[in-house]
């Protein structure tokens, strides 16, 4: 049921990256999704920002960067997902706030009923 599907994703930035990994991306509601980040280390990295979006629901969560210093791997959990189509993203944030870096995976939580 749940598949685990590696992006590099689009790149904001001239060598910025950023890969995610989202577990499950087919479950039932009220669904508990796992999210793994892989950040290539750079001087200008300030924020990972991960996100969960449907139509009825958001879900966000930030955690700092120290540039070059900064964990290389990180991880999300995003409890109590109701229902919908996601699409869960991850951002390397620069200095500045601006994109550096941008991935996306689509996960479904289906709920009572569907099918």
């Amino acid at each position: 049921m749940g598949i685990v599907l590696a992006l590099a994703g689009r790149h904001a930035g001239a060598g910025a990256r950023v890969a995610m990994q989202v577990s499950p991306q087919l479950t039932y509601a009220p669904a508990n999704l796992f999210v793994r980040t892989t950040v290539d280390a750079r001087p200008d990295n300030r924020t990972l920002e991960v996100t969960a979006e449907s139509d009825d629901f958001y879900r966000s969560s930030q955690i700092p960067l120290a540039g070059e210093a900064a964990p290389r791997v990180s991880f999300f959990q995003f409890h109590s997902l109701p229902a919908g189509q996601y699409i869960v993203t991850a951002s390397v944030l620069g200095v500045d706030g601006d994109a550096l870096a941008r991935t996306e995976v689509k996960a479904r939580v289906i709920g009572a009923g569907e099918l």
